[in-house]
């Protein structure tokens, strides 16, 4: 489990692409400097992903309908 008060994730919007007037492909980056600390006291090193969100409108609520989460290699 994470420590919650050592946890502060960066997040980037890196594309928003719409593939149609309903349909939204997101690509935001979402990185950990400071790495996890972990409740045990273990802790896992600084790191990032790439989310890849398809967003679908449904009057007038916009909802993810897919999410992909890939680590980012640097």
């Amino acid at each position: 489990m994470i420590r919650r008060d050592d946890f502060h994730p960066v997040c980037a919007i890196e594309e928003i692409r719409a593939n149609r007037p309903d349909v939204v492909i997101v690509h935001a980056e979402i990185a950990y400097p400071g790495g996890l600390p972990l409740q045990d006291g273990d802790f896992i090193p600084a790191f990032s992903e790439i989310h890849t969100l398809t967003v679908l409108q449904s009057e007038p609520v916009w909802s993810v309908a897919e999410r992909d989460v890939t680590l980012h290699a640097r």
